[in-house]
């Protein structure tokens, strides 16, 4: 990635992705551009471009509405043009999070290294003149700085980070060099050319552990670099806010987010996984329970947070707890097949919380609309656009042993 470490105009941003993806290909069916139309889609749309029509349709579905994050807020809040800078954009949450700020009428200047292997998402935005990519590394200070004097963004919406646990815990060096030093590094540049707002996805996972749902004046107390790294990312910009003249700070406690394209192993992808090849699946833990945020729902809220400009934390969580069970047996509901679990102890992990829930009471004061999308209806969506097909299960037809 050092050699795409530069400042690329959306004018080209085609023709650096093609190359990129022609050293780096990615999975079969993971947005590589071999493979990224869908089905249901018109035109040269990419796979992952359907992910936001379809969301919006689940949304109406449920009697939500799309793209309403504050029915009072008057038309000169909205984005009017102004940029706002994205780490991770092209991240699970990232994609969505650009589609949320396009639809609001700003300005998209999107950040990415492709160490996740996931720029492929980033080409539905190819010749979008609102939407500037700029594959660049967190990590690079200078160049990151280069980055925001030359854009000087309305806002800042930093997502990039290493979060998969077990890779966090594996290489924890390199998590603290992305998730701290590069929050820091970011710091600096926005330090010199200060945003209105910045919003930063943390984690969780900063909780001490408790079987009641949190609260964001609970205890914090991580366990593992990633829990720690994140917390640490939230002391720097607090500690630094005086750098950031006029500069409000909002955290975002992200719980479990869910949805398509997910390109790390997590529960859901690796169930999705081994369904393709048969029935039998072979997973560590499913008796810890998780508060599971669907995609889109996580980045409308951070959307909604960035509107509304209101300092401090909150959780980004449904409020409801689900075990890793109860997520196969939804699973097999939804496909309508009989599916039978075998205890895999290469996939236990070392620490493991026996549950994680949000207290998301005061995001819901802000935002009282949120979730739109319901945990077997994220379930269903997600399974629909990894599998590319229509699900027609409804109740639970299968059997979990």
């Amino acid at each position: 990635m050092r050699m795409w470490n530069a400042l690329i105009d959306h004018e080209s941003t085609g023709q650096i992705l093609t190359a990129w993806f022609e050293r780096c290909p990615l999975d079969q069916g993971k947005g590589s551009l071999k493979n990224s139309h869908h089905p249901r889609s018109e035109g040269t749309s990419s796979r992952f471009r359907i992910f936001g029509s379809e969301s919006a349709r689940w949304i109406q579905e449920q009697g939500g509405t799309v793209g309403s994050f504050d029915p009072g807020r008057s038309e000169a809040d909205r984005g009017s043009g102004r940029a706002v800078l994205v780490t991770g954009a092209a991240g699970l949450i990232g994609v969505s999070v650009v589609r949320c700020l396009l639809r609001d009428g700003f300005r998209v200047v999107a950040v990415d290294d492709g160490s996740a292997g996931t720029l492929g998402r980033l080409v539905e935005f190819n010749g979008n003149p609102q939407v500037a990519v700029r594959i660049s590394d967190i990590r690079h200070r200078v160049a990151l700085a280069g980055l925001v004097a030359a854009e000087r963004p309305w806002a800042v919406v930093h997502l990039a980070a290493r979060h998969f646990i077990p890779d966090c815990e594996r290489f924890p060096g390199e998590t603290l060099e992305v998730n701290v030093m590069g929050t820091q590094h970011l710091l600096d540049a926005c330090a010199e050319h200060p945003p209105h707002r910045i919003v930063f996805a943390s984690t969780a996972d900063v909780y001490a552990a408790n079987v009641l749902p949190h609260s964001e004046d609970d205890a914090v107390s991580p366990v593992g670099a990633y829990g720690v790294s994140k917390l640490l990312g939230e002391r720097l910009l607090r500690d630094q806010a005086y750098r950031l003249d006029g500069c409000t700070i909002t955290i975002g406690r992200l719980f479990n987010v869910y949805g398509p394209g997910d390109p790390h192993p997590h529960l859901l992808p690796e169930v999705l996984r081994q369904l393709r090849n048969g029935s039998v699946l072979r997973l560590g833990d499913l008796e810890s329970a998780r508060d599971f945020v669907y995609v889109e729902d996580a980045a409308e809220a951070l959307i909604a947070l960035l509107h509304i400009g209101e300092a401090g934390v909150f959780n980004v969580g449904t409020g409801t707890a689900v075990s890793g069970r109860e997520l196969v047996q939804t699973v097999a509901a939804v496909i309508g097949r009989e599916v039978e679990i075998e205890r895999d102890h290469g996939r236990l992990r070392r620490r493991v919380r026996p549950n994680l829930c949000a207290a998301p009471d005061r995001l819901r004061e802000l935002v009282p609309w949120w979730p739109h999308v319901s945990f077997g209806g994220g379930i269903r969506y997600t399974v629909e656009a990894e599998f590319d097909e229509v699900v027609t299960g409804g109740e639970y037809a299968g059997r979990v042993s």
